[in-house]
């Protein structure tokens, strides 16, 4: 009967230890409650790492929290702040957590194996330097080095452009996670974000990897310069 009961217990032990969230996450796609209330588009890329025990936001690299977890209770707590983060988790393939007013944020694990060797900073200068092809027969989008009327970090940038023969104002930013960049823009202010993990950069296009779109940009899989200008 001991026998029985330790395989038991060993046994529960174990699937508790393997059901411990790993790696790097990333909130997507987030399930909004009431669309006739307010959010936030900003509530997507917020990022999990659960190796390192980091919070953050791919909008900003200053945005870093450190936060301990009680994996029996699906707690997640953030040093230096009294708020408590509960979370569920479903198998291997999302995360969802009810912290945002209005919003189920759910996070999904990441592929951070696209690594580019090219700093921050080449990459906004390859963005800003470029001209790209039309997204779309009817959209074409340019990104401005010059920074977003309500930026206060130094990471929001205007995009501008044309969009069924009117001028798009919107804003775009470059996140970084482990040498793995992602391409975030919204055609206007008041209109969902999109995300793109950045695959590769050659001398013909930039690669993109479709994490989040809205319904009138339709699967952007990478961006072509009208010159060829795209460094390797």
């Amino acid at each position: 009967m001991k026998k029985i009961l330790t395989i038991i217990f060993l046994t529960i032990i174990y699937s508790c230890k393997n059901d411990k969230p790993t790696g790097v996450w990333m909130s997507s796609n987030n399930r909004i409650h009431d669309l006739d209330r307010g959010y936030e588009s900003l509530t997507n890329g917020f990022v999990i790492d659960f190796n390192n025990n980091n919070w953050s936001h791919l909008f900003s690299d200053s945005s870093i929290k450190k936060f301990k977890i009680d994996n029996s209770k699906s707690l997640l707590k953030l040093k230096n702040d009294s708020l408590k983060i509960n979370y569920t988790k479903y198998n291997n393939d999302s995360i969802e957590i009810e912290y945002f007013e209005n919003i189920t944020a759910v996070f999904r694990p990441l592929n951070l194996s696209f690594k580019i060797e090219k700093s921050k900073q080449q990459i906004l200068d390859l963005l800003t330097n470029t001209k790209f092809e039309n997204i779309k027969d009817s959209i074409n989008i340019d990104f401005k080095l010059e920074f977003h009327q309500f930026d206060k970090t130094g990471e929001l940038r205007n995009l501008r452009g044309k969009m069924y023969g009117r001028t798009i104002y919107g804003f775009w930013f470059l996140g970084e996670c482990q040498n793995n960049y992602f391409l975030t823009f919204a055609i206007d202010d008041s209109e969902p974000i999109n995300i793109y993990q950045i695959k590769s950069i050659n001398s013909s296009s930039i690669e993109l990897l479709l994490i989040q779109e809205t319904d009138m940009i339709n699967r952007i899989k990478n961006l072509k310069p009208v010159y060829n200008n795209v460094q390797n």
